[in-house]
């Protein structure tokens, strides 16, 4: 296991890793067709081609790909047993460190855009429920609202399946006196251990950025970024999900 980053002496002086996950080896993948000119980066990196997964209720995507000639941004398409319920958008890793931004649709096209994506984008640690899965929702706090009815992401969930607390939808804080970071508290059946702080897709304008989610041991959940402003214009928890105990 390596820790990087630009500088290194940002990995030296703290590197977190909460929330990150992959199928252990011996899981059975499919790998998707790739469109668009999209292709596999196994050949350059070592990575496996871009592949996905349906096990126990979860989908899970492994693999990286790029595209030589710039075209169109979808590069392919999940079956419908692996389509999640609602648009999604994940973080990345692309090319040179930089981060992307995967989105999911609910008919089960794949897309890959800003950062470094068209050179290089990987899809290792993706993983969601399926369309199927039952959701709870979050009881919003400090002005906190659900951003499904501009992105179409559903609204802040959580779930917990087999030892494992899964988050997902989106959320937004209009500009208010007294705003706080926190948004919601998770019941005491999917707090975890210790104090997770968990990358995710924030927005603001047209600038796509990473921010946090910090998940306490009492359950509170904090939306974080710099500027505080992106975490606040759009905050996604797509994709979280950490194990019980962690």
């Amino acid at each position: 296991m390596y820790a990087t980053a630009s500088p290194y002496s940002n990995a030296q002086g703290f590197t977190n890793l909460a929330g990150v996950s992959y199928p252990a080896k011996a899981m059975a993948m499919s790998k998707l067709s790739l469109a668009n000119g999209w292709q596999s980066s196994e050949s350059q990196w070592g990575t496996g081609d871009p592949s996905y997964s349906v096990r126990n209720g979860m989908v899970y995507l492994s693999g990286s790909l790029h595209q030589p000639m710039a075209g169109n941004e979808a590069f392919g398409v999940l079956p419908p047993a692996a389509r999640p319920a609602h648009t999604m958008y994940l973080s990345v890793y692309t090319y040179n460190g930089t981060i992307g931004l995967l989105e999911i649709d609910t008919n089960g096209t794949l897309y890959a855009y800003e950062g470094g994506a068209q050179q290089y984008t990987s899809l290792a640690g993706v993983s969601f429920p399926v369309a199927s899965a039952a959701m709870n929702k979050l009881t919003l706090i400090n002005g906190w609202q659900s951003a499904q009815p501009n992105y179409g992401t559903g609204d802040p969930s959580y779930s917990v399946r087999n030892g494992v607390v899964h988050l997902s939808g989106s959320l937004v804080q209009p500009p208010a006196p007294g705003d706080t970071q926190d948004f919601a508290v998770l019941p005491p059946a999917a707090r975890p251990k210790y104090y997770l702080y968990i990358k995710t897709e924030v927005y603001s304008g047209n600038t796509v950025n990473t921010g946090d989610i910090v998940i306490s041991p009492d359950g509170r959940l904090y939306a974080d970024s710099f500027p505080l402003s992106e975490s606040e214009a759009f905050t996604s928890l797509a994709g979280i999900s950490y194990p019980l105990g962690s």
